[in-house]
C-alpha cells in the first residue's frame, strides 16, 4: 500500500454465465519488484521486462471491456 505497482491486469468477459472473452497482460511497473513480491506472485523483473506501461495496460483494458459493465 502507498508505493506498491501493478504488474498484472486480468479480466473475463462473461455472457449468460459463461466466459466469451479474456484479457491478460503484465504491467512494466517502471522499477524493481521487491523480492518478496515476486516469491508471493512469481512475477519477475525479467517477466516484465518490455511489457506496456500501466498507462497503455489501461487503455488496452478499457478497449477490451468497450461499452461493458465492469
Amino acid at each position: 500500500p502507498g508505493n506498491g505497482r501493478i504488474t498484472e491486469i486480468g479480466a473475463v468477459r462473461v455472457r449468460n454465465l459463461e466466459p466469451v472473452a479474456r484479457f491478460s497482460t503484465l504491467v512494466d511497473p517502471g522499477r524493481p519488484i521487491p523480492e518478496a513480491i515476486q516469491r508471493i506472485t512469481g512475477i519477475t523483473d525479467e517477466l516484465v521486462a518490455g511489457e506496456p506501461p500501466i498507462e497503455v495496460a489501461i487503455a488496452r483494458l478499457v478497449a477490451f471491456a468497450g461499452d461493458d459493465v465492469l
